[in-house]
């Protein structure tokens, strides 16, 4: 064999190395791309929450001392919510299929965001946004003007 040859194979072997090793510690372009959508969920769902505190505090959702009742009533749905907007444009739909989120009223104060997630969420900080792979809703308190809170009994175990 001559030299070229065994200098291209090794090369090869090289590059083929260094090409597996950086997926194994970076992980998979498909799997970036199923993250940054849970990201983007996630974003989504905070926005939409934020413009639901918005409209029921009729824009002061964080007044102190905390409200003991709504200014206007929970909106009836999510394409409400997004017509109402008036800090941020809410996204309604999941970025990677296009199926809605789900939105449920519990009653006069507590509501609902449901979303399908690839992966499980466990972060630092922000930890109420934490959620398992698989369907996941958050219940959220509309007079929670301090910001999104658990439900007593949610700590540990996260509602599907």
């Amino acid at each position: 064999m001559n030299f070229h040859k065994l200098f291209a194979a090794i090369s090869a072997v090289v590059v083929a190395v260094a090409v597996i090793g950086g997926l194994v510690i970076v992980g998979s372009p498909f799997r970036a791309r199923k993250e940054r959508f849970d990201e983007r969920r996630v974003e989504d769902l905070r926005a939409i929450y934020n413009e639901i505190m918005n409209m029921v505090h009729e824009g002061r959702p964080r007044e102190f001392p905390a409200p003991t009742e709504l200014r206007e009533p929970l909106p009836r749905t999510l394409d409400d919510v997004a017509a109402r907007a008036v800090k941020r444009r809410v996204n309604t739909a999941d970025p990677e299929t296009g199926q809605p989120y789900e939105y449920h009223i519990l009653d006069a104060t507590h509501f609902e965001l449901c979303a399908s997630f690839s992966f499980e969420r466990r972060a630092e900080r922000d930890v109420f946004w934490d959620h398992p792979a698989g369907r996941h809703c958050y219940t959220l308190d509309a007079l929670a003007v301090g910001g999104p809170t658990k439900p007593a009994g949610q700590e540990k175990s996260p509602r599907r």
